[in-house]
């Protein structure tokens, strides 16, 4: 797709796109209601504070718009031109979850590093690096696209070795985010289909492997094929929310009067928010989710079709790809179309790392917004 873009007359300078920035405001604006709504029964009965993760999340997003605004203004030579420097320090910060007094374990997962109050996702950083990395060296290398040992072999190497570390750390759902946005990038920029092919003989039985390894896994696949397997244990959180969703109906209970978000979903504020929302605001609400959301990915990949040269074009498509995907994986948990994982869905959970990492992330398409191509030849 990327490869057919021969830029003959490159970039002209213009504001940030309006439109991409109006819909990703949208979407915030619609994450903090929901979150809010969904979230005092919890911050009641954890905190004594109804609040508490509407004001965290409050601060979070302060800090998002801290984050985005500097990666709006970083030049992205620079930032290519560290890529190996960047991946050094990824793959450090992810090895330290694992040091004592440093790492925090949460829930039997070791994914945070924290100093204090203060915790950090290190995981989260890899959704920028996987998309910057792929996208230099498919740049740097376009021309040999068809020799799988430039371009196909060492990111598949570089995507295997840091999903095997967050792998370790308990954590198979954001391994499989990464890989699948990997193989989306690498399948995007013109590598030949029949590499692909022959590469599901490997990840397949790997996957299984990797699966079977830890027993929860495997009570979330049996629950997820068959959903009656354990309706108290693996199932249920699950079961709960198809009941919160269906409960909706066309106009929905009305924000702040769901009640299976108190009674039934556990920790709602966090990967099953969307179930809150769908109870409350129903099918208009709902619908208003993948409005917005469609017209988020649509603008962002016109940005990324629109940029001026074939790095930012794959950069900025690894970054509105790497939103809408967890957004899908999300939305295809908390409707039992995909097994349980701990995917969080971009805007709406509570949670800082991801909220910031998205900030940036938007940040970069913004910036890339700006770079305009003038006329585009041989499409």
């Amino acid at each position: 797709m990327f490869r057919e873009i021969e830029l003959e007359r490159v970039q002209r300078k213009s504001g940030i796109d309006v439109w991409f920035s109006i819909f990703m405001i949208l979407f915030m604006g619609m994450g903090l209601v929901a979150l809010y709504s969904a979230s005092v029964g919890y911050g009641t009965s954890m905190f004594d504070d109804p609040l508490h993760f509407f004001k965290s999340q409050v601060i979070f997003m302060g800090l998002g718009f801290v984050a985005m605004f500097v990666s709006m203004n970083i030049s992205l030579d620079w930032l290519r031109s560290k890529v190996f420097v960047l991946s050094v320090v990824c793959l450090v910060l992810c090895l330290m979850v694992f040091l004592p007094f440093v790492g925090k374990e949460i829930n039997g997962a070791s994914r945070w590093i924290g100093f204090g109050p203060v915790q950090f996702q290190p995981s989260e950083l890899l959704k920028i690096l996987f998309p910057l990395f792929i996208s230099n060296l498919v740049d740097k290398r376009k021309n040999e696209l068809n020799v799988p040992g430039r371009v196909f072999y060492p990111a598949l190497i570089f995507s295997g070795v840091f999903c095997f570390v967050v792998v370790l750390q308990n954590d198979f759902s954001t391994a499989a985010f990464l890989f699948v946005l990997a193989l989306l990038m690498l399948l995007m920029s013109g590598i030949p289909l029949r590499y692909f092919i022959a590469l599901t003989a490997v990840i397949v039985p790997l996957g299984f492997i990797v699966v079977f390894s830890k027993e929860h896994r495997v009570y979330r696949l049996l629950s997820f094929f068959i959903p009656d397997y354990d309706v108290s244990g693996a199932s249920y959180q699950v079961m709960a929310s198809l009941k919160a969703i269906g409960s909706g109906g066309f106009w929905g209970k009305g924000l702040g009067l769901g009640v299976k978000k108190l009674s039934s979903i556990p920790m709602v504020q966090s990967d099953f928010v969307f179930s809150a929302w769908a109870e409350e605001t129903g099918f208009l609400g709902v619908t208003s989710f993948f409005i917005i959301l469609a017209l988020f990915a649509w603008r962002g990949y016109k940005i990324s079709l629109g940029s001026g040269s074939l790095f930012s074009s794959m950069f900025s498509f690894g970054c509105v790809s790497a939103i809408v995907l967890q957004s899908l994986m999300n939305l295809g948990v908390v409707v039992q179309a995909l097994p349980v994982t701990g995917i969080t869905l971009p805007f709406f959970s509570a949670g800082g790392s991801s909220y910031v990492v998205t900030m940036i992330m938007c940040g970069i398409i913004l910036n890339i917004s700006r770079n305009k191509i003038k006329e585009t030849v041989n499409e």
